[in-house]
């Protein structure tokens, strides 16, 4: 388990590809970290908010902990809205962002040799769930809700 930091050399640099095994066991990791009574209330944990620099998060969507791995939004819908975040980087600063209403994201389901299907997914998420998918994949480039 690891503790969620604010050392902005790691939090604003972009993270990078990783290895679809590695990933799942950086994703245990995230999770096991939100499962700490510490950090009951969280919904979401990227890999450099706990010192890492690889492109996995962890999510809370729909009641369930899941993994993104490699994860890329490569469609938004055109209608936002503005909203006031949280962020575990940043407790009691929360700070006014704008959001897309779905979002459509690509992220890694398999190995590259896995013979079990597609190595990658695409899914679109809504409200909620497209909020913390917004949030966790802006982590991922180095972007926060405090600058953004």
């Amino acid at each position: 388990m690891k503790f969620i930091h604010n050392k902005p050399h790691l939090i604003e640099s972009e993270c990078e590809t990783i290895y679809y095994t590695d990933g799942v066991k950086i994703a245990k990791e995230l999770q096991m970290t939100c499962l700490m009574p510490k950090y009951k209330n969280a919904i979401g944990l990227a890999h450099n908010q706990v010192g890492g620099n690889k492109r996995v998060f962890v999510a809370k969507i729909n009641g369930k902990w899941r993994a993104f791995i490699n994860p890329t939004i490569i469609n938004k819908s055109d209608e936002t809205y503005s909203t006031v975040e949280g962020c575990m980087t940043f407790p009691n600063k929360p700070n006014k962002v704008v959001r897309h209403s779905w979002v459509e994201i690509e992220h890694q389901v398999n190995a590259r040799n896995s013979n079990n299907g597609n190595m990658f997914t695409t899914e679109r998420f809504e409200g909620d769930a497209a909020q913390v998918i917004q949030h966790e994949c802006d982590h991922l480039g180095g972007i926060h809700i405090h600058n953004k």
